[in-house]
């Protein structure tokens, strides 16, 4: 937890030349020109840090699945309207209406995830994907 909310605050940070972190003991050395945050400013970033990592992974998610299923040239395909005919467009409609489950989906774990008050309850927050 400690890494994703260094990761928050100092977007870019290099775990390797940046700073040395333990589990046990927390930062162990600090070597950003950045002073070191101090504990009530990583306390404070907790759960924004969570609700933001934990909404990109789903998004991230989503797309995996989408893409999956319907590649980008089956998509663009489609939206093009290369395919013809009844059964073609019978085809694309389920496409776009699985699409649009999907999207549905993780919007609504990202609208709990923002409403969470925890960083507990940010992480009990799961996506309910179609199949």
């Amino acid at each position: 937890m400690l890494a994703r909310t260094l990761a928050y605050l100092f977007p870019g940070i290099d775990f390797t030349r940046d700073v040395v972190i333990q589990a046990a003991t927390g930062i162990v050395d600090w070597r950003r020109p950045e002073p070191q945050p101090t504990p009530a400013e990583l306390a404070a970033a907790e759960l924004p840090a969570a609700k933001q990592f934990a909404i990109a992974a789903n998004r991230a998610e989503c797309s995996r699945r989408i893409f999956e299923r319907y590649p980008a040239g089956r998509q663009s395909s489609v939206a093009l309207g290369v395919y013809s005919g009844a059964e073609a467009q019978a085809q694309a409609q389920i496409m776009k209406d699985w699409i649009s489950d999907m999207v549905a989906a993780e919007n609504t774990a990202a609208d709990a995830i923002e409403a969470a008050t925890t960083v507990q309850a940010v992480e009990a927050v799961s996506v309910s994907w179609p199949a």
